[in-house]
């Protein structure tokens, strides 16, 4: 059971009482109605209401007739009763009253105009009236008490009264419909048909006689036309009117639906669907609160959608029959009335909805509902029932969760800095330091001063250092925090700090003092932090420093910048650490060997000592090495390959090639120094020295090629020498021999067939035949070409050049005049020069 904890302050302050029931989310909202009411109930008691779109209508037990707005606000009041007044209807537009009272009077008056108001005096206790649907035309009625009366307006004005039935007890309710009239009596309830002037049906009371209407009123809806819903006692029908189909006449009525309930019925009004209703009831135990259920009518049973126990004032000393119910369809509105109480029930709000989940404690589910809805709460907004949320988790020292959600909810400064507070008070900070936001809001300085003092307090550097370089420098006061830091510096070393007060320097722009804390760290970040603030001096200061903590990234960052750090000054500055100058004229040169020029005759001492293997491609590479100086540093070394290039460059090739035969000792190479030179007295040196040593002449014969005729080489073998590999040798010279013979009648033959296949080709193009335009003339005559008439045909030739002439115009020629003409033209020109 649901209790309905909605209404005013007062209601949700009375006691709550157990229930077997499942909780379920109710579908209404209930709160009471005061402002003139509360007057109205101390002074009297309330018997009966009239609820439409404008006003709310209340009969008392002293016969007056208060009329209200929604809210409660007295708009008029009537006293046209002098004893209680029974029952209450509106005209359908909602601008004529009609009541009844038990002392036999039917009062009628208007809302906005006082025409037609009538006072009507039947002697006899009034307990049920009905205004005419038309009212507004007809002025007709019809009023129950041991007689059903309809009072029409007849002749002239005159009122005319029709007893429609009698004789079967009290009529406590009637209910108009079109041209059909229903009432309950003491019998059952019965339908007049107006158009037929009859009684068209009669649903007969079923409920136990012990249940006396004067008890358990019976309660009448017209859901629509042909559709009689019945709620009395504890029986529920709905009674469907059944209509010829030749004809509008009714045929008969069938009763569609019939529950018998575990409670009684006291009102009825319906819901939002057309099987749903809504239902004031009382159960069936000693419990004598009234209750609401909200039911789907099946044939035989109720579906219950919501329960919810009232709690009305002096509940304890009221009857079933002095409760009433009356609703506004279009509005959802419902109006629960008691002798001392008025409870006004509407559809529970989007944010009732937030606030029933938050009650419960189902803070996600709220906030799942405000985001995927697409209605927005008034009240109860993401952000309120965030910070709820925040609150509760809080309370249950689920500080994670919280933090997580203070990030996730759009909380102001000021939510956010008493979180915080909150936070640091409970020691819980290391939970919230990550959502703690450095815009959009900005807090206030001292409490990221706070955080930061925390952490540094508490030893935790690291989360310390994370804080520093995720904020902005400006949130918080960079002096007092930077002072803050030294201290503890002060206290002992420590690497985190040391680097968190670097970082702080750099903030305040004191970037020497950052450059020279990262130096002492040995730390790499030192290199971008050099780039980032270009701090080229400091570099210069520091140059062995950074090399020697990362020789790549210095290097790199001297040769990309030598713009603003010269080599030469970076060379005087690294002459004491020869490797070091090495690596970087090394890295100059590879990027622009003219920028370290002067640098190079250094550097060739520098490639002897440090990385030999880079020397030779070195000097090939420079042109502004010393030679001289070169040759006699690496004569010192004795380093063979790179004294022979030097003395290549300066001309000494027969002395160079003596170091690569006496010094070198290598074949090979000698034979590709003369190759390269192609000069037949290297070859004769070489030949010479190469005659009396087999491994050399295997050498030669195996490479010299073409350069040197084999016979010759050959004739000069000593007689008596003892050759390994001879044999292989000449075979190979004689298989080279076949090749190249094999090469050149390959060549000839191909070049051969090319030659053919081109003869072909162009004896095919001369072949190939010429088109003649219809308009083209032939430059001898200046006639037409072509002849449409064959007897005037005559014959055509066509020069190579493409020119054509009739015939019989160039006779016997077989060149064409107007290339013949061309071409002496142009031989006059040139001899005229």
């Amino acid at each position: 059971m649901a209790e309905a904890s909605e209404y005013a302050e007062d209601i949700e302050d009375e006691e709550e009482e157990e229930s077997d029931y499942a909780e379920a989310e109710p579908v209404l909202a209930y709160s009471r109605i005061k402002n003139d009411v509360v007057g109205i109930i101390e002074n009297d008691s309330v018997s009966c209401i009239k609820a439409d779109r404008k006003f709310l209508i209340i009969g008392t037990h002293w016969g007056r007739i208060h009329v209200m707005d929604h809210d409660g606000n007295k708009i008029l009041t009537k006293e046209p009763h002098e004893l209680t007044v029974n029952d209450l209807t509106i005209d359908f537009k909602e601008e004529y009253v009609a009541s009844c009272s038990d002392d036999g009077k039917v009062s009628v008056f208007g809302l906005f105009e006082s025409e037609h108001d009538q006072i009507i005096e039947f002697n006899r206790p009034i307990k049920s009236i009905e205004l005419a649907p038309n009212f507004f035309q007809t002025f007709s009625f019809v009023t129950g008490d041991t007689k059903l009366v309809l009072v029409e307006r007849g002749f002239m004005g005159r009122r005319k009264t029709t007893i429609l039935h009698q004789g079967e007890g009290i009529i406590r309710n009637i209910k108009w419909c079109n041209d059909l009239i229903a009432w309950s009596n003491e019998k059952g309830v019965k339908i007049y048909c107006l158009a037929e002037s009859k009684i068209i049906s009669f649903i007969a009371k079923d409920h136990e006689p012990s249940l006396r209407d004067e008890l358990y009123r019976c309660s009448l809806l017209w859901q629509d036309k042909d559709s009689l819903i019945i709620g009395w006692a504890d029986r529920f029908k709905v009674c469907k009117i059944i209509r010829s189909k030749s004809s509008a006449l009714i045929s008969h009525i069938e009763i569609t639906s019939l529950v018998k309930t575990d409670f009684y019925i006291v009102g009825l009004a319906p819901f939002k669907d057309q099987n749903q209703f809504l239902l004031l009831c009382y159960e069936k135990t000693e419990d004598t609160r009234p209750h609401i259920r909200v039911a789907q009518a099946s044939p035989d049973s109720f579906i219950e959608i919501s329960f919810d126990a009232i709690t009305i004032k002096e509940y304890q000393n009221n009857r079933p029959f002095e409760y009433r119910l009356d609703y506004i369809l279009n509005e959802g509105s419902y109006f629960i009335l008691s002798p001392k109480d008025l409870i006004k029930a509407t559809p529970r709000s989007f944010d009732d909805h937030i606030k029933w989940l938050m009650e419960r404690l189902n803070f996600e589910q709220a906030l799942e509902d405000i985001k995927t809805s697409p209605e927005s709460p008034k009240v109860f907004t993401y952000q309120v029932v965030g910070l709820n949320f925040i609150d509760y988790l809080i309370s249950v020292k689920e500080y994670k969760e919280a933090a997580d959600w203070c990030s996730r909810v759009t909380l102001s400064e000021k939510n956010w800095e008493e979180k915080i507070l909150i936070f640091a008070k409970e020691s819980r900070l290391k939970d919230i330091f990550e959502k703690i936001p450095s815009s959009n809001p900005v807090l206030s300085p001292e409490i990221y001063e706070k955080v930061l003092n925390e952490f540094l307090r508490s030893g935790d550097f690291e989360i310390f250092k994370y804080l520093i370089k995720k904020w902005p420098c400006d949130i918080y006061g960079l002096d007092c925090v930077t002072q803050a830091i030294a201290t503890y510096c002060n206290k002992g070393k420590n690497k985190i700090l040391d680097e968190c007060l670097a970082l702080m320097y750099e903030y305040q722009k004191m970037f020497d003092k950052a450059f020279e804390i990262y130096i002492n760290l040995q730390d790499q970040a030192v290199f971008d932090f050099l780039l980032k603030h270009e701090l080229f001096e400091c570099a210069y200061k520091n140059l062995i420093e950074l090399i020697s903590l990362n020789k790549e990234k210095a290097i790199n960052i001297l040769v990309e910048n030598v713009e603003k750090l010269p080599v030469k000054r970076v060379a005087e500055r690294l002459n004491k650490n020869k490797l070091y100058l090495h690596y970087y004229l090394d890295a100059i040169f590879e990027k622009d060997p003219n920028i370290s020029r002067e640098f190079h005759t250094i550097q060739v001492v520098l490639y002897a000592e440090f990385q030999r293997d880079k020397l030779l491609k070195f000097l090939q590479s420079s042109q502004y090495i010393s030679l001289t100086q070169a040759q006699k540093e690496l004569q010192e070394r004795d380093l063979g390959p790179e004294i022979v290039y030097i003395l290549e460059r300066t001309g000494q090739i027969k002395k160079a090639l003596q170091i690569v035969l006496h010094a070198i000792k290598d074949v090979n190479q000698a034979i590709e120094f003369c190759k390269r030179h192609n000069d037949k007295d290297l070859w004769e040196d070489l030949i010479k020295y190469s005659v009396n040593k087999p491994d050399y002449i295997i050498g030669l014969l195996n490479n010299i090629g073409t350069h040197v005729d084999p016979v010759d080489l050959i004739n000069r073998i000593p007689n008596g020498v003892t050759i390994r590999g001879l044999r292989d040798a000449l075979v190979k010279i004689l298989s080279d021999y076949r090749v190249q013979i094999s090469l050149l009648e390959g060549s000839k033959s191909i070049m051969t067939r090319d030659c053919f296949n081109l003869l072909e080709k162009q004896i095919k193009v001369v072949r190939q035949g010429v088109s003649v335009d219809d308009d083209q003339k032939c430059p001898s005559c200046d006639e037409s070409l072509m002849a449409y008439n064959s007897n005037m045909a005559r014959g055509l030739r066509i020069f190579e050049c493409r020119h054509s002439f009739h015939e019989d115009c160039v006779q016997d020629s077989i060149t064409c005049s107007i290339c013949s003409q061309n071409k002496n033209s142009v031989l006059s020109l040139l001899n005229a020069d």
